[in-house]
Protein backbone atom coordinates (compact mmCIF):
# COMPACT_ATOMS: atom_id res chain seq x y z
CA UNK A 1 0.00 0.00 0.00
CA UNK A 2 1.03 3.71 -0.02
CA UNK A 3 3.21 4.71 2.60
CA UNK A 4 1.05 7.73 3.23
CA UNK A 5 -2.19 5.02 3.68
CA UNK A 6 0.18 3.15 6.32
CA UNK A 7 0.89 6.01 8.33
CA UNK A 8 -3.10 7.28 8.48
CA UNK A 9 -3.47 3.93 9.95
CA UNK A 10 -0.69 4.03 12.85
CA UNK A 11 -1.82 7.61 13.65
CA UNK A 12 -5.40 6.06 14.11
CA UNK A 13 -3.96 3.78 16.70
CA UNK A 14 -1.15 5.89 17.96
CA UNK A 15 -2.21 6.35 21.32
CA UNK A 16 -4.27 2.99 22.08
CA UNK A 17 -3.22 -0.11 23.40
CA UNK A 18 -4.30 -3.83 22.75
CA UNK A 19 -4.28 -6.50 25.42
CA UNK A 20 -5.25 -9.78 24.12
CA UNK A 21 -6.08 -13.40 25.65
CA UNK A 22 -5.72 -16.38 23.85
CA UNK A 23 -6.68 -20.23 24.97
CA UNK A 24 -7.41 -23.09 23.55
CA UNK A 25 -10.41 -22.94 20.56
CA UNK A 26 -10.75 -19.44 21.43
CA UNK A 27 -10.62 -19.36 17.35
CA UNK A 28 -13.70 -21.34 17.10
CA UNK A 29 -15.61 -19.02 19.63
CA UNK A 30 -14.62 -15.83 17.84
CA UNK A 31 -15.12 -17.07 14.31
CA UNK A 32 -18.96 -18.23 15.13
CA UNK A 33 -19.71 -14.98 17.34
CA UNK A 34 -19.22 -13.05 13.99
CA UNK A 35 -21.54 -15.25 12.19
CA UNK A 36 -24.05 -15.53 14.73
CA UNK A 37 -25.64 -12.51 15.26
CA UNK A 38 -29.17 -13.93 16.35
CA UNK A 39 -30.12 -17.13 17.72
CA UNK A 40 -29.34 -19.80 14.67
CA UNK A 41 -30.00 -23.21 14.08
CA UNK A 42 -27.32 -25.86 14.49
CA UNK A 43 -28.42 -27.21 11.20
CA UNK A 44 -28.12 -23.68 9.46
CA UNK A 45 -24.75 -23.58 10.43
CA UNK A 46 -23.88 -26.99 9.31
CA UNK A 47 -24.26 -26.00 5.67
CA UNK A 48 -21.53 -22.80 6.13
CA UNK A 49 -17.37 -22.91 6.39
CA UNK A 50 -17.93 -22.75 10.08
CA UNK A 51 -19.50 -26.19 10.79
CA UNK A 52 -16.08 -27.82 12.10
CA UNK A 53 -16.08 -25.23 14.97
CA UNK A 54 -18.96 -26.49 16.65
CA UNK A 55 -17.39 -29.71 17.61
CA UNK A 56 -14.00 -28.01 19.37
CA UNK A 57 -13.88 -29.48 22.79
CA UNK A 58 -13.86 -26.11 24.37
CA UNK A 59 -16.98 -25.25 22.78
CA UNK A 60 -19.02 -28.17 23.22
CA UNK A 61 -20.34 -27.75 27.10
CA UNK A 62 -21.11 -24.06 25.98
CA UNK A 63 -23.43 -24.70 22.91
CA UNK A 64 -25.20 -27.54 25.03
CA UNK A 65 -28.36 -26.60 26.92
CA UNK A 66 -29.97 -23.97 25.22
CA UNK A 67 -33.30 -26.26 24.81
CA UNK A 68 -34.68 -24.90 21.23
CA UNK A 69 -31.97 -26.47 18.95
CA UNK A 70 -30.39 -22.88 18.35
CA UNK A 71 -27.36 -21.56 19.49
CA UNK A 72 -27.60 -17.90 21.14
CA UNK A 73 -25.37 -14.96 20.91
CA UNK A 74 -24.60 -14.71 24.49
CA UNK A 75 -23.12 -18.47 24.59
CA UNK A 76 -20.71 -17.40 22.46
CA UNK A 77 -19.61 -14.20 24.49
CA UNK A 78 -15.34 -14.09 25.31
CA UNK A 79 -15.18 -16.01 28.53
CA UNK A 80 -11.63 -15.45 28.87
CA UNK A 81 -10.76 -13.57 32.02
CA UNK A 82 -7.81 -12.99 34.37
CA UNK A 83 -8.62 -15.59 36.94
CA UNK A 84 -8.38 -18.32 34.04
CA UNK A 85 -5.20 -19.67 34.11
CA UNK A 86 -5.93 -21.80 30.61
CA UNK A 87 -5.65 -18.33 29.01
CA UNK A 88 -2.41 -16.71 27.29
CA UNK A 89 -2.05 -13.20 27.72
CA UNK A 90 -0.19 -10.55 24.83
CA UNK A 91 0.17 -6.89 23.90
CA UNK A 92 -0.64 -6.37 20.66
CA UNK A 93 1.34 -3.38 18.77
CA UNK A 94 1.67 -2.17 15.12
CA UNK A 95 4.34 -1.24 13.00
CA UNK A 96 5.42 -0.73 9.13
CA UNK A 97 7.30 -3.22 6.82
CA UNK A 98 8.53 -2.48 3.39
CA UNK A 99 9.80 0.34 1.12
CA UNK A 100 10.02 3.09 -1.57
CA UNK A 101 11.16 0.88 -4.37
CA UNK A 102 8.31 -1.06 -5.98
CA UNK A 103 11.75 -3.99 -6.64
CA UNK A 104 12.35 -4.00 -3.11
CA UNK A 105 12.48 -8.25 -2.88
CA UNK A 106 13.79 -8.42 0.32
CA UNK A 107 10.39 -7.28 2.11
CA UNK A 108 8.30 -9.71 0.13
CA UNK A 109 5.40 -7.98 -0.29
CA UNK A 110 2.97 -8.82 -3.05
CA UNK A 111 3.16 -5.48 -4.49
CA UNK A 112 5.50 -2.34 -4.46
CA UNK A 113 5.24 -0.67 -0.96
CA UNK A 114 4.57 -1.18 2.50
CA UNK A 115 2.44 -3.31 4.81
CA UNK A 116 0.64 -2.88 7.87
CA UNK A 117 2.44 -4.87 10.81
CA UNK A 118 0.60 -6.53 13.94
CA UNK A 119 2.50 -7.97 16.40
CA UNK A 120 1.31 -10.56 19.30
CA UNK A 121 3.82 -9.65 21.75
CA UNK A 122 4.45 -11.58 25.14
CA UNK A 123 3.47 -10.24 28.12
CA UNK A 124 4.57 -10.15 31.73
CA UNK A 125 2.43 -13.61 32.13
CA UNK A 126 5.86 -15.25 30.15
CA UNK A 127 8.38 -12.12 30.13
CA UNK A 128 8.99 -12.18 34.33
CA UNK A 129 9.59 -16.12 34.69
CA UNK A 130 11.41 -15.54 31.09
CA UNK A 131 13.76 -13.30 32.66
CA UNK A 132 14.73 -15.19 35.83
CA UNK A 133 15.51 -18.64 33.93
CA UNK A 134 17.68 -16.90 30.88
CA UNK A 135 17.64 -13.19 31.41
CA UNK A 136 16.08 -10.94 29.46
CA UNK A 137 19.18 -10.45 26.81
CA UNK A 138 18.75 -14.16 26.06
CA UNK A 139 15.89 -12.43 23.44
CA UNK A 140 18.77 -11.73 21.29
CA UNK A 141 19.24 -15.13 20.54
CA UNK A 142 15.70 -15.50 19.62
CA UNK A 143 14.62 -12.50 17.56
CA UNK A 144 16.40 -10.40 14.25
CA UNK A 145 16.38 -6.71 14.52
CA UNK A 146 16.05 -6.90 10.52
CA UNK A 147 12.64 -8.33 10.89
CA UNK A 148 9.67 -6.54 11.75
CA UNK A 149 9.82 -7.12 16.02
CA UNK A 150 8.61 -4.59 18.93
CA UNK A 151 12.01 -3.53 19.81
CA UNK A 152 10.56 -2.35 23.47
CA UNK A 153 8.47 -6.08 23.71
CA UNK A 154 9.34 -9.26 23.05
CA UNK A 155 7.72 -10.64 19.76
CA UNK A 156 6.01 -14.13 19.80
CA UNK A 157 5.14 -13.78 16.53
CA UNK A 158 3.69 -11.00 13.30
CA UNK A 159 1.36 -10.82 10.62
CA UNK A 160 1.57 -8.83 7.59
CA UNK A 161 -1.20 -7.19 6.01
CA UNK A 162 -2.12 -4.85 2.66
CA UNK A 163 -5.15 -3.76 2.34
CA UNK A 164 -7.33 -0.69 0.56
CA UNK A 165 -9.46 1.48 2.27
CA UNK A 166 -11.53 2.13 -0.15
CA UNK A 167 -11.96 -1.19 -1.81
CA UNK A 168 -12.50 -2.34 2.05
CA UNK A 169 -10.16 -5.53 0.85
CA UNK A 170 -6.78 -7.17 3.12
CA UNK A 171 -4.82 -9.53 2.43
CA UNK A 172 -2.88 -11.49 4.92
CA UNK A 173 0.70 -11.39 3.75
CA UNK A 174 2.72 -13.44 6.32
CA UNK A 175 2.50 -14.72 9.79
CA UNK A 176 5.82 -15.34 10.90
CA UNK A 177 7.26 -16.42 14.33
CA UNK A 178 11.36 -16.33 14.94
CA UNK A 179 10.85 -16.71 18.35
CA UNK A 180 9.64 -20.50 18.44
CA UNK A 181 11.92 -21.56 15.59
CA UNK A 182 15.54 -20.06 17.06
CA UNK A 183 14.78 -21.31 20.11
CA UNK A 184 13.81 -25.14 19.14
CA UNK A 185 17.34 -24.52 16.85
CA UNK A 186 19.41 -23.42 20.13
CA UNK A 187 18.30 -26.23 21.83
CA UNK A 188 18.80 -28.55 19.35
CA UNK A 189 22.45 -27.53 18.41
CA UNK A 190 23.49 -27.51 22.56
CA UNK A 191 22.03 -31.56 22.27
CA UNK A 192 24.02 -32.36 19.32
CA UNK A 193 27.48 -30.86 20.92
CA UNK A 194 29.11 -33.63 23.21
CA UNK A 195 29.53 -33.38 26.95
CA UNK A 196 33.04 -31.90 26.83
CA UNK A 197 32.36 -29.62 24.49
CA UNK A 198 29.46 -27.98 26.26
CA UNK A 199 31.34 -27.83 29.54
CA UNK A 200 33.87 -25.62 27.67
CA UNK A 201 31.47 -22.82 26.28
CA UNK A 202 30.70 -19.95 29.16
CA UNK A 203 27.65 -17.43 28.71
CA UNK A 204 28.46 -13.79 30.49
CA UNK A 205 25.88 -15.44 32.91
CA UNK A 206 28.80 -17.73 33.21
CA UNK A 207 26.69 -20.79 33.01
CA UNK A 208 28.33 -23.46 31.06
CA UNK A 209 27.14 -25.24 27.86
CA UNK A 210 25.41 -28.20 30.29
CA UNK A 211 23.81 -25.61 33.08
CA UNK A 212 22.37 -23.46 30.08
CA UNK A 213 21.32 -26.33 28.12
CA UNK A 214 18.93 -27.04 31.55
CA UNK A 215 17.77 -23.79 31.50
CA UNK A 216 16.84 -23.81 27.64
CA UNK A 217 15.28 -27.13 27.64
CA UNK A 218 13.31 -26.34 30.95
CA UNK A 219 11.90 -23.16 29.32
CA UNK A 220 11.14 -24.54 26.04
CA UNK A 221 8.88 -27.89 27.48
CA UNK A 222 7.44 -25.78 30.08
CA UNK A 223 6.78 -22.16 29.81
CA UNK A 224 7.10 -21.82 26.02
CA UNK A 225 5.32 -25.28 25.57
CA UNK A 226 1.54 -23.34 25.62
CA UNK A 227 2.55 -20.91 23.16
CA UNK A 228 4.69 -22.98 20.60
CA UNK A 229 1.52 -25.09 20.59
CA UNK A 230 -0.88 -22.17 19.96
CA UNK A 231 1.17 -19.29 18.46
CA UNK A 232 -0.38 -19.60 14.82
CA UNK A 233 -3.90 -19.98 15.92
CA UNK A 234 -3.17 -17.12 18.48
CA UNK A 235 -1.70 -15.09 15.65
CA UNK A 236 -4.36 -15.22 13.33
CA UNK A 237 -7.66 -15.23 15.67
CA UNK A 238 -5.41 -11.98 16.49
CA UNK A 239 -5.35 -10.73 13.10
CA UNK A 240 -9.07 -11.37 12.24
CA UNK A 241 -10.11 -9.73 15.87
CA UNK A 242 -8.03 -6.46 14.73
CA UNK A 243 -8.87 -6.58 10.73
CA UNK A 244 -12.93 -7.19 11.78
CA UNK A 245 -13.24 -5.40 15.04
CA UNK A 246 -11.22 -2.64 14.99
CA UNK A 247 -10.44 -1.58 11.31
CA UNK A 248 -14.15 -2.60 10.05
CA UNK A 249 -12.95 -5.19 7.25
CA UNK A 250 -15.32 -8.04 6.32
CA UNK A 251 -13.62 -9.94 3.44
CA UNK A 252 -9.87 -11.35 4.40
CA UNK A 253 -7.71 -13.03 1.85
CA UNK A 254 -5.15 -15.07 2.72
CA UNK A 255 -2.13 -16.31 0.85
CA UNK A 256 -1.71 -19.81 -0.25
CA UNK A 257 1.76 -21.32 -0.51
CA UNK A 258 1.16 -21.16 -4.64
CA UNK A 259 -0.01 -17.62 -4.53
CA UNK A 260 2.76 -16.80 -2.11
CA UNK A 261 5.61 -18.11 -4.66
CA UNK A 262 3.75 -16.37 -7.51
CA UNK A 263 3.48 -12.88 -6.44
CA UNK A 264 6.58 -12.64 -3.76
CA UNK A 265 10.59 -13.28 -5.09
CA UNK A 266 12.17 -15.60 -2.16
CA UNK A 267 15.07 -16.22 -4.99
CA UNK A 268 16.89 -18.15 -2.59
CA UNK A 269 15.00 -17.93 0.96
CA UNK A 270 13.34 -20.75 1.85
CA UNK A 271 9.73 -20.80 1.55
CA UNK A 272 7.61 -20.61 4.18
CA UNK A 273 5.77 -23.86 5.41
CA UNK A 274 2.82 -24.99 3.70
CA UNK A 275 0.72 -25.70 6.87
CA UNK A 276 0.79 -22.28 7.41
CA UNK A 277 -0.28 -21.43 4.44
CA UNK A 278 -2.70 -23.86 3.60
CA UNK A 279 -3.92 -25.86 6.94
CA UNK A 280 -3.83 -22.81 8.97
CA UNK A 281 -6.53 -20.79 6.64
CA UNK A 282 -8.77 -24.17 6.11
CA UNK A 283 -8.69 -24.71 9.67
CA UNK A 284 -10.40 -21.48 10.24
CA UNK A 285 -12.90 -21.60 7.39
CA UNK A 286 -11.14 -19.98 4.68
CA UNK A 287 -12.58 -20.99 1.54
CA UNK A 288 -9.99 -21.52 -2.35
CA UNK A 289 -10.51 -18.85 -4.50
CA UNK A 290 -9.38 -17.77 -7.88
CA UNK A 291 -10.40 -14.05 -6.35
CA UNK A 292 -8.48 -11.48 -5.49
CA UNK A 293 -8.16 -8.14 -3.93
CA UNK A 294 -8.80 -5.57 -6.67
CA UNK A 295 -5.12 -4.02 -5.83
CA UNK A 296 -3.89 -7.40 -6.81
CA UNK A 297 -6.33 -8.27 -10.03
CA UNK A 298 -4.45 -9.10 -13.05
CA UNK A 299 -5.14 -6.14 -15.61
CA UNK A 300 -4.31 -3.50 -12.44
CA UNK A 301 -0.98 -4.90 -11.89
CA UNK A 302 -0.14 -5.15 -15.73
CA UNK A 303 -1.14 -1.29 -16.01
CA UNK A 304 1.32 -0.47 -13.05
CA UNK A 305 4.36 -2.62 -13.90
CA UNK A 306 4.64 -1.77 -17.10
CA UNK A 307 3.53 2.42 -17.09
CA UNK A 308 6.99 3.25 -16.68
CA UNK A 309 7.98 0.88 -19.34
CA UNK A 310 5.61 2.32 -22.13
CA UNK A 311 8.06 5.13 -22.45
CA UNK A 312 10.53 3.07 -23.82
CA UNK A 313 8.17 0.95 -26.37
CA UNK A 314 9.65 -2.47 -24.99
CA UNK A 315 6.70 -4.33 -26.49
CA UNK A 316 8.97 -7.37 -24.89
CA UNK A 317 9.01 -6.76 -21.67
CA UNK A 318 5.35 -5.52 -21.80
CA UNK A 319 4.80 -9.17 -23.21
CA UNK A 320 6.38 -10.60 -20.60
CA UNK A 321 4.75 -8.81 -18.02
CA UNK A 322 1.72 -9.80 -19.40
CA UNK A 323 2.44 -13.24 -19.16
CA UNK A 324 3.55 -13.37 -15.59
CA UNK A 325 1.00 -11.84 -14.60
CA UNK A 326 -1.70 -13.96 -15.75
CA UNK A 327 0.08 -16.84 -14.85
CA UNK A 328 0.35 -15.57 -11.12
CA UNK A 329 -3.55 -14.26 -11.48
CA UNK A 330 -4.33 -18.64 -11.92
CA UNK A 331 -3.03 -19.49 -8.70
CA UNK A 332 -5.30 -19.64 -5.65
CA UNK A 333 -5.64 -18.05 -2.73
CA UNK A 334 -7.84 -17.97 0.74
CA UNK A 335 -10.76 -16.05 1.32
CA UNK A 336 -12.95 -15.49 4.26
CA UNK A 337 -16.50 -13.32 4.11
CA UNK A 338 -17.75 -11.92 7.63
Amino acid sequence: MHLQTLKNTLEDFAHKKFTYAYHSDEYSRFLLRQKIRKPTRLSELKSTPFRHHLDRPNLKDRLRGSGDGKIHPQQLHRWASPSNEENLWFNLSLGKWGCHNHLCSYHQTSRGGWNLVLRLNFSSQHNHPFSRLLGLDARDSFEFDSHPIDQKGLTLAWTRIDYDPKSKEVLVEEIQSDWVREVRSDLEHLEELDHATRRELTDHHHWNGDQLLLRLKRYHDQLLNPYRKQWKDAMLTSTLWFLVKKMGFRKVFFHSHESQAAYKDFGYRQHPPRSLYRDLPLRFGFKATHDRPSFLKWDRRIEERSSHRRQRGSSQILKKIEEEELAKSKTPMYVLNF
